[in-house]
């Protein structure tokens, strides 16, 4: 998913390309990317979030217990990642979701 993408590194520009540069010429211009990963992703963090992101509409508290997680386990993991129990799933960002996985009980 992109949230995983997003947590597991970044892209660096490296070059612009212009539409000129091809044949047929395109209607947009090109870029070369180059990805910088940042430290290893935690164990089961790809397959919590793919478990998650089933209920990604659903608020905090409750998409974590829909993918497993009891209520205490699941509010105090969002207060300990210092997430407002409101939000939902589809809203955190990469760092967001690395705070939360790491205050969950694992199994």
């Amino acid at each position: 998913s992109a949230a995983a993408f997003q947590a597991a590194g970044s892209p660096r520009l490296v070059r612009r390309i212009g539409r000129d540069a091809f044949h047929p010429r395109p209607n947009v211009d090109s870029a070369i990317v180059a990805w910088e990963p940042r430290a290893a992703l935690p164990p089961g963090f790809t397959t919590w979030l793919r478990a998650v992101f089933a209920y990604r509409r659903k608020v905090l508290p409750r998409a974590l217990m829909d993918a497993g997680c009891d209520r205490p386990a699941a509010e105090t993991a969002c207060a300990a990642a210092g997430l407002e129990a409101s939000r939902r799933l589809e809203s955190l960002d990469a760092p967001e979701l690395l705070a939360l996985h790491a205050h969950l009980p694992r199994a």
